[in-house]
């Protein structure tokens, strides 16, 4: 498989909440962040941590990929089910690095759907 394969398969693992299989294809020492909010520490364990207290995922789809190099990156749409039973659409652009077919670092920029009154321009 290219890394534009990988990066899809890993992308459509966490969109179907099979984080195992997404973790799977990453490498031991795999670096996850999300600019200006959050830098998890280093490895699996930390995603898996990180990821056992989200909101419930109800569906998600990719609508992109671009990929150069080493580098790929995808876009989509996530709707997800809070504690409280409320829907919350987001949109997100992973940008994933890959050495030797595995990822080895994601940055995560993610938009939360604001209701139109509640808008900030």
């Amino acid at each position: 498989m290219n890394n534009r394969e990988i990066v899809q398969d890993v992308i459509h693992a966490f969109l179907n909440g099979n984080i195992e299989q997404a973790l799977a294809q990453r490498s031991e020492e795999v670096q996850v962040g999300w600019p200006g909010f959050l830098e998890l520490p280093a490895g699996k364990e930390a995603v898996r941590n990180f990821f056992r207290n989200m909101p419930e995922l109800v569906s998600g789809r990719i609508t992109g990929l671009i990929s150069e190099g080493n580098k790929v990156a995808g876009t989509g749409t996530i709707t997800g089910k809070d504690k409280e039973g409320t829907f919350r659409n987001s949109f997100f652009c992973d940008v994933y690095e890959l050495e030797n077919g595995k990822p080895v670092r994601l940055q995560n920029y993610m938009v939360f759907e604001q209701l139109q009154e509640t808008a900030v321009y």
